[in-house]
């Protein structure tokens, strides 16, 4: 089936100072996380844990390098995860786009991935701290996964808000309304 061109607006706000900034430090901070983690690979023994059950306690052993490969998807979700969140005209949004609403949503649609980034970017950390032994990471890790779950519902709100508050003053004005 061939492309067509998207009927959704372009993009024309401008991302907000937290939301640029948050962007910046979680893609720093995962950055940080990968150095400490090849940093600290070659003193890893041989055989390191992989898997812990609900008190941290380890319940699975693997191979050293099962820590690199944990690292590259990591990296790799969050780059992408960061890549999207300035795309949001490519996101499947629960409302009706119209072009007096678009910015409002994709602005609240970039605002969840980019919280969705530092969640996971939390989790990142604690994953690593946990199989580095370098800490209680399981508490990090349950605290960013709580946070997914809390964000994406807020979110879903926000955004739906945003259309209506946006669409409402579009039909005063006789806007036409998009496929979203």
């Amino acid at each position: 089936m061939p492309r067509t061109a998207s009927i959704r607006p372009a993009r024309t706000y401008r991302t907000g100072a937290g939301a640029r900034t948050a962007r910046c430090l979680a893609l720093l901070a995962d950055a940080a996380i990968v150095v400490w983690t090849l940093v600290r690979f070659p003193s890893l023994p041989e055989v390191i844990p992989v898997h812990f059950d609900m008190s941290g306690t380890a319940d699975r052993m693997g191979e050293r390098g099962s820590l690199l490969w944990l690292t590259a998807l990591m990296v790799a979700l969050v780059i992408s995860l960061a890549w999207l969140s300035t795309r949001p005209r490519l996101f499947n949004l629960p409302v009706e786009l119209t072009p007096g609403n678009a910015q409002s949503v994709y602005r609240e649609g970039e605002r969840m991935m980019v919280c969705l980034l530092v969640a996971l970017v939390v989790i990142h950390l604690g994953a690593a701290m946990q199989v580095m032994g370098a800490g209680a990471g399981l508490p990090l890790v349950g605290a960013g996964v709580a946070a997914c779950f809390l964000v994406t519902p807020i979110a879903l709100v926000r955004i739906s808000r945003a259309a209506d508050r946006s669409a409402d003053a579009s039909d005063a004005e006789g806007g036409t309304r998009l496929r979203s």
